[in-house]
């Protein structure tokens, strides 16, 4: 198990990353693990090497026969931590309708204005795919039950219904489309870049080691620079692992990055977010019909409320917090990080409220969030499920793509404290103590009423956002 001790870290130096024309800032030095080992800056540097590791596409299957052999030889079932939930097959509409309801594209379930409901991915028919790849891009729309009504297919320009010709091909084309999307928008550049690494960065450069708000932070920022530095080369790396497993164009891989990142939402609280997916979806959760919408608010009010006696009890006002210059400093670096996004933090932070909501949304993000979007094991663990790219004809991923999608599993997944610890290590003051004790028994209630919602009346269990299986801050 690992130690979260108190913060110490009083400066680094700083990786400029232009995501087409977004910057990022990524922290050289991380708080506990410092700068990257010699072991690492090979190894990465390697896999993002054109020449090393230069694209060569295979347009190779993988029998199913082989799939649990390869697992097995490859230690891929020995590294890759179990998945929380379990899906038997991805193929029927029962399936794909559990992914989008209670599953990894629950994210973006909107109201559809003309209808329902709708998951839309079509932002990915702009980007032009390598040779001998499909243009992925799809939107499914759905009945105010949940259940499939059609798909539309981008690159066949095509409404497909229930039962109808191409049927099954439309929700391959979606499930990848979806796959894809999660993995670079809501996980790589959502929770890493956006949600979680600008408050790092902010924090280390602007408070001081023996500030309330840093100490507050260290248990959701634990790792985190060390776990960035691994994905500049990895995921975001213009040779990256990403970009051989997917088969969009190098050339707009940057640009499909950039426009991902511009519509992510992880800024809004989970109550904000249900509201900007419209009325019927806000409903669905509050009716306890939609687990994510559900499960995000209970975990999220349980932080908040953490977050809140925390900083009502550091400041006796509003005024007084507007006159702690380090903490305002830190207000105006992270705007400065996220203000070109069309959901980002606050100009300044100057009252309580707007203090409590940014970072009990950052550690939402670095412990549910990461969660939900990071540990898809259950999706992409056997080609016929879903991945990152298809072939015209085919149903199911390569097997080139699909080892790719191990492998960027095994080499970026590291352990990280639970969010149930103690962090007696870090919180060394009695109040501090005091108000984390009081969240791990809110935390413990979510966890209670998660699983009795699980057990009683869900036909689907979901866990994404359960506290007991969460850790402290983001890892792969």
């Amino acid at each position: 198990p690992y130690i979260v001790g108190e913060p110490h870290l009083t400066h680094t130096g700083v990786d400029e990353v232009k995501i087409g024309g977004l910057p990022f800032v990524i922290s050289k030095a991380d708080d506990y693990f410092g700068s990257q080992t010699l072991m690492d800056r090979i190894l990465f540097g390697v896999l993002s090497s054109p020449t090393l590791f230069p694209i060569e596409d295979k347009f190779v299957e993988v029998p199913d026969d082989l799939v649990d052999c390869m697992k097995a030889e490859l230690l891929f079932s020995r590294i890759i931590p179990p998945p929380d939930t379990f899906f038997p097959e991805i193929s029927s509409d029962a399936a794909v309708e559990r992914a989008i309801m209670s599953g990894v594209f629950s994210v973006w379930l909107k109201d559809d204005p003309d209808g329902d409901l709708v998951v839309d991915y079509s932002r990915l028919a702009d980007f032009t795919p390598r040779t001998g790849f499909r243009r992925l891009g799809a939107k499914a729309y759905l009945s105010s039950a949940g259940k499939l009504t059609s798909i539309y297919v981008c690159d066949k320009q095509a409404m497909v219904r229930p039962g109808e010709p191409g049927w099954d091909d439309a929700k391959v084309v979606f499930k990848n489309s979806g796959a894809l999307w999660n993995t670079t928008v809501d996980h790589l550049i959502g929770v890493h870049m956006i949600a979680t690494n600008p408050v790092v960065n902010s924090a280390v450069k602007t408070l001081p080691t023996t500030h309330t708000i840093r100490r507050l932070l260290q248990p959701f920022s634990f790792r985190s620079v060390y776990v960035n530095q691994r994905s500049q080369k990895s995921l975001l790396d213009s040779h990256s692992i990403v970009l051989h497993a997917c088969g969009i164009d190098a050339d707009t891989f940057a640009k499909f990055l950039e426009a991902g990142a511009m519509k992510s939402e992880l800024w809004l609280t989970p109550h904000e977010r249900m509201a900007q997916a419209g009325k019927k979806v806000q409903a669905l959760a509050t009716l306890g019909q939609f687990p994510y919408g559900e499960d995000s608010m209970l975990l999220y009010d349980a932080l908040y409320e953490f977050v809140s006696d925390w900083v009502d009890d550091e400041y006796a006002d509003d005024e007084v917090l507007a006159a702690d210059a380090a903490l305002q400093a830190f207000g105006r670096d992270l705007y400065e990080q996220t203000r070109l996004l069309s959901f980002g933090t606050p100009e300044r932070l100057d009252t309580r409220d707007k203090l409590s909501k940014v970072l009990a949304t950052f550690i939402f993000n670095a412990t549910g969030q990461h969660e939900h979007a990071g540990t898809v094991q259950e999706y992409i663990g056997h080609p016929s499920f879903m991945g990152f790219r298809l072939t015209e004809g085919s149903r199911r991923v390569d097997m080139q793509s699909w080892l790719l999608g191990q492998m960027l599993f095994c080499v970026t997944s590291l352990p990280m404290p639970k969010l149930m610890d103690d962090f007696d290590e870090c919180f060394t003051k009695d109040a501090e103590r005091k108000r984390w004790r009081a969240c791990q028994e809110r935390l413990a209630q979510v966890s209670s009423a998660i699983d009795s919602a699980n057990n009683t009346r869900r036909p689907y269990p979901f866990r994404s956002f359960l506290p007991r299986v969460l850790e402290s801050s983001v890892n792969v």
